[in-house]
């Protein structure tokens, strides 16, 4: 019997080896395990460590490693030749594993949505409202902010904020009336080593605070453009010598990263689900 080329998607793979060992689906497809955990490396598809099966059967709890995304298009079809007749409990375990993840999308999205409804949607946030005692809950990022040591283009960062130096202090204020906010609504704003979350009865969400940053064409100053006249006359002497070269002789970078002082609250929720996910500086 010739073998026949079965194909799934990266995905229907992943579900495949996180729902039956691959012993077993090594034994339905036909080929040896060995084989079949090369096909999982080859496509970037991540397999269940040792003892998790013993884990599933003890009814313990077992971390599942999701798959990650890839840009390589070649990875995304896999397939898999083999000799054994097409197997009921392969589209089983497929139609399983589907079924799950709709689940899991639904659930994730009922939470959010109640999130969302338990925090008013007009509640502003007044940063240059002065404040006397910062909220406890932001006390450790305004230290940071305040020891961080600016990059070259003078941004500091903290804990999901990244902002100028120079709109340091709002920053601060912010965070403090957004503590605030959430204390007030029955929520947590939460500084944690990876960054900011809001949490609620419901779940929590990681939050961001960022400025707005354009780039711009460099305008030249005098001393820029004294310099570069500078450097054309050597070029062109050099030329006058049959010494050619072709190098950029601008003293200055094409453009400049400008921070406008915007600032933006925004959220890493679960996905797509309508909801708002960012809030900026407005007229009000």
């Amino acid at each position: 019997m010739a073998p026949t080329k079965r194909t799934f998607t990266r995905e229907e793979l992943h579900d495949l080896v996180w729902s039956t060992p691959i012993l077993k689906l090594a034994e339905e497809f036909g080929i040896s395990d060995r084989g079949f955990a090369k096909i999982c490396i080859r496509h970037l598809v991540p397999t269940p460590p040792r003892g998790y099966w013993a884990k599933i059967e003890a009814g313990l709890p077992a971390k599942k490693t999701p798959l990650r995304s890839v840009e390589n298009k070649a990875l995304h079809q896999v397939e898999i030749a083999t000799r054994a007749p097409r197997s009921e409990a392969i589209l089983a375990a497929l139609a399983a594993a589907k079924a799950e993840r709709k689940l899991a999308s639904e659930e994730r999205k009922r939470t959010m949505e109640r999130i969302a409804v338990s925090m008013p949607a007009t509640q502003s946030i007044d940063a240059d409202q002065p404040v006397d005692v910062l909220h406890k809950a932001i006390a450790q990022i305004a230290k940071q902010l305040e020891r961080a040591k600016p990059d070259s283009d003078g941004v500091i960062s903290a804990n999901g904020v990244c902002v100028h130096e120079r709109t340091r202090e709002r920053a601060v204020r912010i965070l403090h009336h957004l503590a605030v906010a959430a204390e007030t609504n029955g929520a947590k704003l939460v500084a944690a080593e990876n960054g900011l979350r809001v949490s609620t009865s419901e779940g929590a969400v990681g939050v961001s605070l960022a400025e707005e940053r354009r780039r711009q064409k460099h305008t030249p100053t005098e001393a820029e453009l004294a310099e570069y006249q500078r450097l054309k006359a050597k070029r062109d002497k050099d030329r006058s010598w049959s010494r050619w070269t072709f190098d950029r002789l601008e003293p200055w970078a094409e453009f400049d990263i400008v921070y406008t002082g915007k600032l933006t609250i925004g959220y890493n929720g679960y996905g797509n689900f309508g909801l708002r996910k960012s809030w900026s500086d407005g007229k009000s």
